[in-house]
């Protein structure tokens, strides 16, 4: 693109170069343009290469050293080999040679030239297989440009070409990384890149290189990598489902050579494994199926022809395996052998050929299959693989003991409980029916063992249902009919000690010792029980009583003591505490957090140290599994999860790795005034337990959580007065200022970042003590510098966290907000998919760091985030994607469904569109706009009445919004209802006197309702911000020609005309005001203005020959009128008018013939035949006389 007055020229007859005077500066500019010139047909191509062959070879020989010239002809020919198929190569090299002799390797003008020219240079010796000169030539091009893709990819053709599959993997990987960084707009210059975005055919190849020295799991990798580009890529689901029979897998082959058939390209390998496998499956009818599409797709394989010319004998073998119900009584005979031996693997090999055929076996041989696999597949473990025999089994014998018994083993071993019950109920109950008649013959599970068995199953759910007597009934029922399984005993105990019943467990632990001869777990259960520690739980307060019973409903059940200090309550906090039969000290708060806990500690007598405060609560679940914990010697100090809880949000913070059990009298004690920390005496060690606490304390009251935070500041501040290098005062103070950030972040921000980098300065992340401080300034850094918009430094600062901990989840989704900010969208989506893939695995039990996490269990979040990364990118499929996958992660995030269904709406998908936007609207508090978009929906469905509910819902959530009242006005005006549109404009319209579109819209409307002088006075506002459109200025004028001002009329229509972008019709309006004005002749000459423009519009023709007929100008009315007459010959109308212009004249003969003619095309025309008549009467009169 350039300027017209610079006369730039092109030169060349053929891929003409534009010659740009030298010292000229050329702005580079990220606009594409798609070319398509390479989407034609087979012929066409051949008529295009042969058109472009011509030129170039004549301009060529009258230009034999035009570098640029021999530079396209030569990749001309290249375009020639891919697409027609010849071989240039001998010609390439010589004329690719040619043109790096003339273009040099100087950076210059020509630069590109001789860069591409290399590349050219090198893929000819790859096709000669002289792969030494091709690297040669890549060589070149890489010292010349070090990041030139096409060069760095080609050398991991050749290198995969010569086997040295280590150098081509090199190659490849340096590609990707090269590529990723690659700015096509800085880097590419005037080159012509093939390879500028080839990811998938890198990791193709790697993929390839991986298969071949059979590391599959690499190769799985960069396959996948390929599958999440472009699930259709080349022959991709071949190469997946090829490593992955090469695994082993063979379901998981068939399923991506069944993609490729169906979704990608024919492939001829894909049709042949997929026969095999089908083959193996005795699947004779799945195999003639297949075997015609392949034939179909490649006719003239021999491959394929062979199979079809020995497929008689395979259906001869096929049809036996299918048919021949004596072979299959022998394969269950032989299966049923291998069963009682508990070979369940033998088993599976023997009937699993039968999978595809079961519907094909007669009754009695299909149950046996079904009730022998079924019970092989549960035994070992894989209960996907028993499923699909559990439900043929069912379908058939609905009755069957077996089936229902091995339906509520597979659903315990989902942990569907409900599933359980229901299938398990059904077998007591049939078991108690066949116990009086007799039991099935072929079922096995008939006897008590299975019985008890089942029995347990129904403890174990109705517990998982906290249904505690039903438990222990069928806990009970399973020990009657077996009293030698331990497991029974095992889960029993296990719900007595959930309830605190100890000494009935214990009961029950003795008794399965004694019955059991497998015991070993059931004396462990013992054990624990002798030794069981007692816990104090110590706790400080002051004027909780809002939150203190749910604390102590947690604990009150399975402590041995409950300590409260109390530091000066006024409310019910202490009546509360002594109806839980706390042991209450009183001490007045003198500031000091570590003070007043150190003092409840020194008032336990148990053996463990619980600490909680009266916003927490433990999970029930934890106890039995801390008890385990406590129990062991060899443990002094256990760290739990602290999850902080926000009812508003559901947000869940988990500040993992927190101490708060630790053995009595080993020296523990808190230090620091606020936010006080537990000092661990050097020798001992934390253990980590997967146990939880609720934290509360955001869920205050608005005054509550104000005093909180003037409360914690003072002592934090007073804290650092006494010891300013004290790091952790430093991290809590910007962290307690975090939290009000967003109530002046003018304010707050500059003391966060200080308090931060205070902590950063005074700790060591090298050093466990001080590491997690660090982490978390440096993540409060970064997060703060976010917010206030310096993502320089807030990428900086993530960075540095990641440094230090790779999968610290909280800097990984602030840089994927980083990129998005800076548009730089593929980082931004690496990132949260970086998230997500860490986030899925991150165990928090596990966390050695006590940091506190945002993001812990947030993948919503970066759902969210995906999906609008996508939908900024006009990747409307993968956002909606993501969007949906935000709805599945936490179905009421943000206004998700809104966001969904706004862009089904946007591809005019109702249907769709229509689900999640009522989605949305059953929200307590939806989507501002969500109504609007229903509003819209109805509305192109022609569901008017809907529409107008939606609208009138939207208005009233939100009475402000400019865009939704014009849609709204557009919406009621289209219907004509313009009295509601006028009043949803007209409320509060000074609010957007400076909306010129609201104001001009407002004015519309008014104009329509025949309110002029309401309509000018908007007009003009209108015409105060946009002074010269002519638009508005015809507005004004059509108000002024409604109210009958014509000369304001007339002043406004010329203006309009005068910025020469009037539209004509402003021209007609002015013509029609002349005739108001009662001058006909600048009337006439404005409306002939606008027939020249307008020649079509015959009413203007009468128009304007009305006018002149009326002031006596009967040739111009009568050339007028003819006008209008060649547009509407036989319009009656005119032909009167003109016929009379005529008689006016004196021209009878003329007119008569007018009026004949207008009686032939309507006799009953009664102008006409008045006009005759009185013709009649003159003739007659003039005769008489």
């Amino acid at each position: 693109m350039f300027k017209k007055d610079l006369n730039l020229k092109y030169e060349g007859i053929v891929h003409n170069e534009l010659k740009i005077p030298e010292g000229s500066e050329i702005k580079k500019s990220d606009i594409c343009i798609i070319h398509l010139g390479y989407h034609l047909s087979e012929d066409k191509m051949q008529e295009k290469f042969k058109r472009t062959m011509d030129l170039l070879e004549k301009q060529v020989a009258s230009e034999p050293d035009n570098e640029y010239c021999l530079f396209n002809y030569c990749q001309q020919l290249k375009s020639e080999e891919d697409t027609i198929h010849v071989d240039n190569t001998d010609k390439i090299i010589e004329i690719a040679s040619k043109v790096i002799s003339l273009t040099g390797s100087d950076e210059n003008e020509r630069f590109h030239i001789y860069l591409m020219s290399l590349i050219q240079l090198a893929q000819a010796y790859t096709k000669k297989e002289k792969y030494d000169e091709a690297i040669e030539y890549c060589q070149k091009a890489l010292s010349a440009k070090s990041n030139y893709l096409d060069a760095i990819i080609e050398l991991g053709f050749i290198y995969s070409k010569t086997e040295k599959y280590d150098e081509a993997i090199k190659w490849f990987k340096n590609y990707i990384k090269e590529q990723k960084q690659f700015d096509i707009i800085k880097d590419a210059g005037s080159l012509i890149l093939l390879h500028a975005d080839s990811r998938v055919i890198a990791f193709r190849n790697l993929g390839l290189i991986y298969e071949i020295k059979k590391d599959y799991a690499s190769s799985e990798k960069y396959y996948r990598r390929v599958l999440n580009i472009d699930p259709t890529y080349n022959d991709i689901n071949v190469c997946m489902a090829r490593i992955s029979f090469n695994q082993g897998f063979v379901e998981r082959a068939e399923h991506y050579y069944t993609i490729q058939l169906e979704k990608a390209n024919v492939n001829l390998e894909a049709y042949l494994a997929l026969i095999k496998i089908t083959m193996d499956n005795n699947d004779l009818s799945g195999v003639k199926e297949l075997l015609e599409k392949a034939m179909s797709d490649f006719p003239d394989d021999k491959s394929l022809q062979n199979i079809k010319n020995n497929l008689s004998n395979n259906e001869n073998i096929l049809a036996s395996a299918k048919v021949n119900i004596k072979d299959l009584s022998r394969i269950l005979s032989n299966s049923g052998k291998e069963f009682k031996r508990q070979n369940f693997k033998g088993v599976i090999k023997l009937l699993s050929p039968y999978k595809n055929k079961l519907k094909e076996i007669p009754k009695k041989e299909r149950l046996e299959l079904n009730r022998q696999l079924a019970f092989s597949y549960c035994n070992i473990g894989d209960f996907n693989g028993s499923e699909l025999y559990l439900n043929d089994g069912l379908s058939i014998a609905p009755n069957s003991l077996d089936f229902n018994y091995l339906k509520s083993f597979f659903y315990l071993n989902l942990k569907e409980h409900k599933n359980v019950i229901t299938f398990g109920e059904k077998y007591i109950e049939l078991y108690e029916r066949y116990k009086q008649k007799g039991f099935p013959i072929d079922d096995i599970a008939i006897t008590l063992e299975h019985l008890a068995q089942l029995y347990n199953m129904l403890g174990v759910s109705y517990a998982g249902y906290n249904k505690k007597d039903m438990a222990l009934k069928y806990y009970k029922l399973a020990i009657e009919n077996n009293k030698i399984n331990p497991l029974p005993y095992q889960n029993y105990a296990l719900l007595l000690k959930h309830f605190n019943t100890d000494e009935t467990a214990l009961k029950v632990i003795n008794e399965g010792i004694e019955n059991c001869e497998n015991n070993q777990e059931l004396e462990m259960m013992k054990e624990s029980y002798k030794k069981r520690p007692s816990v104090s739980a110590c706790m400080m307060v002051k004027n909780e009583e809002e939150l203190l019973p749910g604390c102590l409903d947690s604990i009150r059940d399975w402590v041995d003591e409950i300590i409260i200090v109390d530091t000066g309550s006024t409310d019910k906090t202490i009546e509360i505490a002594e109806s839980y039969r706390a042991k209450i000290f009183h001490q007045p708060w003198e500031g000091n957090f570590s003070k007043h806990r150190n003092y409840s500690i020194e008032q336990a007598t148990s053996d463990w140290i619980f600490i909680i405060d009266a916003d927490e609560r433990i999970d029930a679940n934890d106890i039995p599994r801390l008890f385990e914990t406590i129990s062991n010697d060899q443990v002094n100090a256990i760290a739990i999860n602290v999850f902080n809880c926000y009812k508003e949000t559901g947000l869940k913070v988990t500040s993992a790795n927190s101490t708060r059990f630790f053995r009595r009298g080993l020296g523990f004690k808190y230090e620091g005034i606020v936010h006080n920390q537990l000092y661990i005496p050097d020798n001992l060690s934390i253990e980590r337990a997967p146990i939880s606490l609720e934290h509360l304390g955001y869920d205050l009251s608005k005054d509550k959580m104000k005093d909180k935070f003037i409360r914690t500041k003072t002592l934090l501040e007073e804290q650092l007065k006494d010891n300013p290098d004290f790091a952790f005062a430093w991290y809590n103070l910007a962290q307690l200022l975090r939290g009000k950030l967003f109530d002046n972040i003018e304010t707050y921000a500059p003391q966060i970042i200080k308090s931060a980098k205070k902590a950063i300065e005074l700790t060591n992340p090298n050093e466990q003590a001080e590491r997690y401080i660090h982490l978390m300034a440096l993540d409060q850094l970064a997060w703060t510098y976010f917010y206030t918009q310096q993502y320089d430094k807030a990428e900086k600062y993530a960075n540095q966290a990641l440094g230090h901990k790779p999968n610290y989840l909280d800097p990984i989704m602030l840089l994927g907000h980083i990129f998005a900010k800076n548009k730089d969208y593929s980082e931004a989506i690496k990132k949260y998919e970086e998230f997500l893939e860490i986030q899925q695995n991150y165990d928090e039990h596990r966390e050695i760091d006590p940091i506190t996490l945002y993001h812990l269990n947030s993948p919503e979040t970066a759902y969210f985030a995906l999906g609008n990364t996508y939908e900024i990118q006009k990747d409307i499929e993968s956002a909606i994607n993501y969007y949906k996958k935000t709805i599945e992660a936490k179905p009421d995030y943000l206004d998700t469904a809104f966001q969904i269904g706004r862009l089904y709406l946007s591809q005019n998908n109702l249907i769709e569109a229509e689900k999640y936007l009522l989605l949305e609207s059953k929200k307590e508090n939806p989507q501002k706009m969500t109504f609007a978009a229903l509003a819209n929906l109805y509305q192109q469905q022609g569901k008017n009445d809907i529409a107008d509910e939606n609208y009138s819902k939207a208005l009233s959530i939100d009475k402000t919004s400019q865009i939704l009242k014009l849609q709204a006005a557009d919406f009621y005006s289209s219907i004509n209802k313009l009295e509601k549109a006028y009043d949803i404009l007209n409320t509060n319209i000074g609010e957007y006197k400076d909306n010129l579109e609201f104001i001009t819209k407002i004015a519309d409307i008014c104009f329509k309702l025949n309110k002029f002088e309401e309509a000018e006075k908007y007009y003009e506002l209108a015409l105060l911000q946009s002074p010269e459109s002519p638009q508005i200025l015809n507005d004004i004028g059509n108000c002024e020609l409604k109210l009958e001002k014509y000369e304001l009329a007339e002043k406004y229509y010329n203006m309009a005309i005068d910025t020469n972008n009037a539209d004509s019709s402003t021209l007609l309006n002015l013509g029609i005001n002349y005739i108001k004005m009662e001058k006909p002749q600048k009337a006439i000459d404005t409306l002939k203005i606008y027939s020249a423009q307008n020649p079509d519009n015959a009413d203007i023709y009468i128009l304007t020959g009305n006018i002149q007929m009326e002031n006596k100008d009967f040739l111009s009315a009568i050339d007028s009128y003819e006008h209008a007459l060649s547009q509407n010959p036989e319009n009656v109308e005119i032909l009167f008018a003109l016929s009379d212009c005529y008689l006016f004249m004196g021209q009878g003969d003329a007119a008569i013939t007018g009026y004949k003619r207008i009686l032939q095309l309507s006799p009953d025309y009664k102008p006409v035949r008045a006009r005759l008549k009185e013709l009649e009467q003159i003739t007659t009169q003039t005769q008489k006389e």
